[in-house]
């Protein structure tokens, strides 16, 4: 019997807001960001990313966080 090899991509979606507030909340400090160097790849779990998308209502994202997420993903 032959080997079957399953390759599968996701898309991610951030919601910005929802993000920054739970953090806040959960540490108790409005400095505090998630580390999404760390988190991307623990979301794909070895899986090809098809897309990022990152929404943020009402604010733009740093140009600089914006660079690194399309320069890494």
């Amino acid at each position: 019997m032959g080997n079957i090899s399953i390759n599968q991509s996701v898309a991610i979606l951030c919601d910005g807001n929802n993000i920054e507030r739970s953090i806040h909340e959960l540490s108790k400090s409005k400095n505090s960001m998630i580390n999404f160097d760390k988190l991307i790849p623990k979301l794909l779990n070895e899986r090809g990313l098809n897309r990022l998308l990152y929404f943020r209502e009402g604010k733009s994202i740093s140009s600089k966080f914006a660079e690194r997420l399309h320069e890494n993903y």
